[in-house]
């Protein structure tokens, strides 16, 4: 009963989207979540959806050779579920933006943002408002939610391992305001350069994470003393929270949150298709599907942009976007490909080959991380 009671909450928003014509991308009926009987609920799952931090193709295609990553979402975007998780990725639809896309999306991007800040439960996770938690089921007690979540840093490269706990459903949206109650902050304290750090649960407790050897050293919170421990917050939102005994050296100031990419203005060229120069561009027409093994995955809302991959008789292979919010790779129609005003004509095409199975997203264009 909880699969058909999904499948009808969500039946109203699918058949209003522009991908009006169901696709094989959502296989099957909805799968089984995780989570035991709460996870089987699906009046306790939340309708709408945000594309977590993370870097590479979290858009799956599902193929009878497996799962071929087709495409790039970046972080914030809109979703719609359309299923429940399995197997490591999620059916979702992207229906705002310049371009409707039904896809698969990587779980681990599967993402909702907190309204009030507090203690992820049974983790030394804290989190504040506008931080990304990752969505996993509805937990067993009633209200709460399973989620995970780890420090998140502003340096490229640094990562510590993501914790899975439980947080109240009602502080989680896939929307939510300018933070009205951050953390009060600590003093900025540079960890010893070079050299790793355990982080303890308490004084003389268990260790809950490694802080990575850095130079120039990572800069914490210090939020309280108790003797020769200090208990100090990691990252900058979520954070991780815990005690450490090293010695501590002032720092000139905290650690800076990731900066935001500047969005490409209204008829600039999409920030995943800046790359690979040497592949021809062309505009796409509004009204143009995007189809991969044969399946509608897109559909433009509007003129969009597209790298040309490869040409056969089946029509053009493409890396195509409208905007910043999600790139796909697929197969076009040549008709649906005009020059871009103002830039120099393209080559005549080759001779059209036998058509191909479109490769998954181009490694050049993950040079951009969403």
């Amino acid at each position: 009963m909880a699969r058909k009671s999904f499948l009808a909450l969500i039946g109203a928003a699918l058949l209003s989207s522009a991908c009006e014509e169901p696709q094989t991308v959502v296989v099957g009926t909805a799968p089984e979540p995780a989570g035991g009987e709460a996870g089987r609920d699906a009046d306790r799952w939340p309708r709408e959806y945000v594309a977590g931090p993370g870097a590479g193709a979290a858009l799956l295609f599902e193929t009878p050779a497996g799962l071929a990553r087709i495409g790039y979402v970046s972080e914030g975007t809109p979703l719609d579920i359309a299923g429940f998780p399995e197997g490591g990725h999620v059916p979702v639809r992207i229906l705002q933006g310049g371009m409707k896309v039904k896809a698969l999306l990587d779980a681990s991007r599967f993402d909702l943002r907190v309204t009030r800040r507090g203690k992820i439960g049974g983790t030394s996770v804290y989190v504040t408002e506008g931080d990304y938690v990752t969505f996993l089921a509805p937990a067993e007690d009633e209200g709460l939610a399973r989620v995970r979540a780890g420090a998140r840093f502003g340096r490229e490269g640094v990562e510590l391992p993501a914790f899975e706990g439980v947080y109240p459903m009602d502080r989680l949206a896939a929307t939510v305001g300018p933070s009205a109650e951050p953390f009060e902050p600590g003093e900025p304290r540079a960890l010893p350069a070079g050299m790793q750090v355990p982080l303890l649960d308490g004084p003389n407790g268990e260790v809950i994470a490694s802080l990575p050897a850095l130079d120039p050293p990572m800069v914490v919170q210090l939020v309280q003393e108790r003797g020769e421990w200090k208990a100090i917050r990691v990252g900058t939102g979520p954070y991780l929270v815990g005690f450490t005994n090293a010695d501590l050296l002032p720092a000139a100031a905290l650690e800076q949150a990731p900066a935001e990419r500047p969005a490409a203005a209204e008829g600039e060229v999409p920030m995943r298709l800046r790359h690979d120069e040497e592949r021809p561009l062309w505009r796409v027409r509004a009204g143009t599907w995007v189809r991969y093994a044969e399946q509608k995955v897109a559909r433009l809302e509007t003129d969009g942009w597209a790298r040309e991959m490869a040409r056969s008789t089946a029509g053009v292979d493409v890396f195509v976007a409208v905007d910043d919010m999600v790139a796909i790779r697929g197969m076009v129609p040549a008709t649906a490909l005009y020059e871009v005003a103002g830039a120099p004509a393209q080559p005549a095409p080759a001779a059209p080959a036998a058509a191909p199975a479109p490769a998954a997203a181009p490694a050049p264009v993950a040079a951009p991380a969403p």
